[in-house]
Order: structure tokens, then C-alpha cells, then sequence
């Protein structure tokens, strides 16, 4: 538990023994506290997970860099075979094909 948890629970005890709240009062703002504490501590995300999520991000960053090698290649080979075949035909109307 953190201690400002503690602290508002000791508080909210002192308060029921002092007389200043009654036992269900007590009860409902000492389970409002834990339920809280509980929904914050929830969102915090373990040590694996954000490791987890750091590994998927660099790995997701890396496959998007291969991709762009891969498709710039694929695209310079295209632009070749295109000149290829202009000069091809080019070649070949000369000819007399």
C-alpha cells in the first residue's frame, strides 16, 4: 500500500475512534479509499509489460523500415525493367520488328 493510502486510513480511524463519524460512514469512505487506490494501481503497468510494449514498438519500428528498403528496391528494379523494355522496343521498331 502507498502511504498516502495509509495515511487517509489512519486519518478516517481517528476520525471513527474521536466519534466524529459513525461506523458506516467509517466503513463507506474506508472501502471508497480502498477502491480507488485499487483502480489507480491497476492502471500502473508491471515491469514485463512495459518491457513488452517497448520490444513491440522497436519491433514494430524495424519491420517498417524493412519494408521501406524492400519496396524502394522493388521499385528501382521496376523503373529498370521499364527502361529495358522502352529501349527494347525501341530498338527492335528500329530494326523492323
Amino acid at each position: 500500500m502507498s502511504d498516502k493510502l495509509e495515511e487517509r486510513l489512519r486519518a478516517l480511524k481517528i476520525c471513527y475512534d474521536k466519534g466524529y463519524i459513525t461506523k458506516s460512514e467509517y466503513d463507506y469512505y474506508r472501502n471508497q479509499e480502498l477502491e480507488n487506490w485499487s483502480k489507480e494501481h491497476g492502471k500502473q503497468k508491471s515491469f514485463w509489460r512495459r518491457m513488452w510494449d517497448k520490444a513491440c514498438y522497436y519491433f514494430e519500428k524495424a519491420l517498417e523500415k524493412l519494408i521501406d528498403i524492400v519496396l524502394g528496391a522493388i521499385d528501382i528494379l521496376l523503373e529498370y525493367a521499364a527502361k529495358s523494355i522502352g529501349i527494347g522496343l525501341g530498338v527492335g521498331l528500329l530494326i523492323g520488328f
